[in-house]
Parts: C-alpha cells; structure tokens; sequence
C-alpha cells in the first residue's frame, strides 16, 4: 500500500471533522489552502529569478544579492502566525489614513496581493468606501509592462490575471492613471531609505517612470524591512513612504545607512519596528 502524503491525510481528517464539527473543519480546509498557495507563489517566483539570470548572464551578481535578500524575505513572512495575517491589513489602513498622502489623494492605484504580501483586501475596500477612485493593475501581453484601470466593485469588476492574482476586466482597461495620484506599491524587499527590490520583472520600475508626479508609498510586511541600504540601480524607482502594519516612514526624514556589502543582515531592532 502507498504512503499517505501531507495533503491527504488532511482530507481525512477535515472528512472526519465534518461529521463532528463543520465549521471548525472548514476553517482547516481554508488555512490548508492559504498556505499552499504561498508555497506555490514562492515557487513560481524561484523559477522566475532562475530564468532571468540564465537569460542575462550580465547582471548575475548584483540578481544573486537580490536573490538572497528575497529568500531571506519570504522565510520571514512565513514565519509569521495566523494572528498576524488576519490583523495586517486592518492595522495598515490605520496607518494608511494617517498620512497626508492618502488623505489628499483623489486617486489611489492599489495592487490585489499575492500569496506572500500583505493581505490589503481591507484597505482596498477602504479605498471605495472613503469616496476615492480605486486603481488595479493589469499585466500587458508585452513582458514587463503594466497600466491601471478604475474599479468600483471588487467583485464583479476583476477577473483572474497572471500570476493568480485578479485584475480588472478588458472592457474596463481604457481609463489613464492620473499624473497626481498616490500608488501602493508591493515588493520583495525594503529599506528604511526609499529603496525597493521586487520580484525581478521591473513592471512597477517601469510604470513609476512614466509617472513622475505620483506619490509612491511602499505597502508591506514589517518583516519585508531590511535594516541595511539596499542595493540599487539606476532605473529602480525610489519610495516616498513606507506603510507596514508596525511603522509608518517618510523618507524625506530618514537618516543615512551603510551600503548593502552582501550578507543578510539580523532584522531590525523592536524600537525600530515602532516608529
């Protein structure tokens, strides 16, 4: 007889669950899910970084950098407990709307979270519900490009986009982003200096480029922070706030940190995770 994996057995337990207790085994069943999805985005976002260094052989000392400070990132994600998951999103918006960024902004370009980032479901539902415009992104068919569209309802206006994540519908997707708004932004990896490393296709790089009036705030996990100076390029854009669901940051009153020399540094100190 075969061996039971991991996934089975647990269908046999959330099976014998239901007889007993259903809500309590269907609450197994949706956390099983959960974190099979990060895994799966972890793995897709390994094979992706593999790709682009053996396709640019150019760059891949300053890509096996980024590549360890992203793996470093996402051990630390997942380290985190179910408490913490369920109490991000309110915890950012808190802070979100404490910012004059957001309360000035008529418009505000979000991002539908991937497995591993923060779950901002309640600040995009926020967003509709405090009278402003709501922007998603969607991916073009050309690498590396992406533009918004307006949405105003978070379930009939998306449909599932690349990556498993959720984008406005085609018909939606002939609006332009206005030169002024504020953009949430996601990624891998931040300092406490502006800097940002992303997943590696450069699509917010790009985007943020053609946008040079807009206010760019950094959306993450405290444990996405690194304590160091990140290593930059020159087309990696800079951030003007940074929002986790532990600080609020405004770089234009951060001070000086060493250069990034390559080893992955201890997290940040708790009386910096406060501030």
């Amino acid at each position: 007889m075969d061996s039971i994996g991991a996934g089975e057995l647990l269908i046999i337990l959330v099976v014998g669950l239901l007889a007993i207790d259903p809500r309590t085994a269907g609450r197994w069943w949706a956390k099983f899910r959960s974190i099979q999805r990060r895994l799966m985005d972890v793995r897709e976002d390994f094979e992706r970084e593999v790709r682009s260094v053996v396709d640019d052989p150019v760059p891949a000392v300053r890509e096996s950098v980024q590549s360890r400070l992203r793996t470093w990132s996402r051990e630390r994600v997942m380290a985190l407990g179910q408490a913490e998951w369920d109490s991000a999103g309110d915890k950012i918006l808190e802070r979100l709307r404490q910012t004059p960024e957001y309360q000035k902004a008529c418009d505000v370009a979000a991002f539908w979270p991937l497995a591993l980032e923060v779950p901002i479901r309640p600040v995009l539902e926020a967003i509709l519900a405090d009278g402003k415009t709501l922007w998603l992104p969607w991916l073009s068919v050309q690498p590396g490009e992406m533009q918004m569209a307006r949405v105003e309802n978070l379930e009939s206006d998306l449909v599932e986009g690349r990556f498993r994540t959720r984008e406005p519908r085609p018909e939606l997707r002939r609006s332009v982003f206005p030169e002024n708004g504020l953009v949430l932004v996601p990624g891998e990896v931040f300092d406490l200096h502006g800097a940002r490393i992303g997943k590696g296709g450069g699509y917010y790089d790009r985007w943020l480029a053609l946008k040079p009036m807009a206010k760019r705030m950094a959306v993450a996990w405290d444990a996405q922070v690194h304590a160091g100076k990140l290593p930059q390029s020159a087309h990696d854009m800079q951030m003007n706030v940074l929002v986790t669901e532990n600080r609020l940051v405004n770089f234009a009153a951060a001070q000086p940190a060493p250069s990034f020399q390559g080893e992955v540094a201890a997290p940040n100190s708790a009386e910096e995770s406060n501030a």
